[in-house]
């Protein structure tokens, strides 16, 4: 048994954070991501269990305020944070090496759970966001407030095209745990009426000849 990660002081004033330790595996499993608070410090750990080697990485505070979850890209180098910045929540590409960071998302709309996907004919990201459209570029509207419910979204990381693909169309409710459900198809709990069911999406190809998902 290795130990990864340990520290800090128990408080049992101090309130419980609901994010922090966060982990994510790698795409081939050999890497594992954890993201802490040290003080007033994010740092992010990264196990290689191939090599057996932890690497310490220090982000810098203006990179962002918060990370509300993460994942590994295809590339192992390669991060995807949804994050907190200036009070906007979105999507951010993060190199591991030289801690750079690049919006894929930059909007008003909530961009939450990134998850990797990777098989079939599809590669990108599902997460889900409270955009009224499938699209990158969204603007708000006049006296607009991005309160609509979570719906499921999926970004090509290969064509990174602004038009997404939407997996659900919930108006009421909440959508939670985006996955991939086999190699071709994704998956989604969601709670109408009160009961969490497991919703799979599948696809065909609408008019235009270009996916759709139902």
């Amino acid at each position: 048994v290795s130990v990864l990660l340990e520290g800090g002081q128990k408080d049992l004033t101090e309130q419980i954070d609901p994010d922090y330790p966060m982990l994510a595996w790698s795409h081939t499993g050999y890497k594992l991501a954890i993201l802490y608070r040290k003080g007033s410090k994010t740092e992010l750990r990264i196990y290689n269990s191939l090599k057996g080697k932890i690497e310490n990485y220090e982000i810098p505070n203006n990179r962002f305020d918060r990370v509300l979850g993460m994942t590994f890209m295809e590339d192992d180098d390669k991060l995807v944070f949804s994050a907190i910045r200036k009070s906007q929540t979105d999507l951010y590409m993060f190199t591991i090496k030289g801690t750079k960071m690049t919006n894929i998302t930059d909007d008003a709309w909530d961009d939450v759970a990134p998850v990797f996907i990777s098989g079939g004919s599809r590669m990108g990201i599902l997460f889900l966001s409270n955009r009224p459209k499938p699209n990158m570029d969204v603007p708000v509207g006049v006296n607009e407030l991005p309160v609509r419910p979570m719906n499921v979204f999926f970004y090509n990381t290969k064509t990174m095209h602004s038009e997404l693909l939407q997996c659900s169309d919930v108006k009421s409710g909440h959508v939670t745990q985006p996955i991939q459900y086999g190699p071709d198809n994704f998956a989604y709990l969601y709670d109408d009426n009160g009961i969490n069911n497991k919703y799979v999406v599948l696809f065909a190809r609408n008019r235009n000849n270009k996916d759709s998902a139902y």
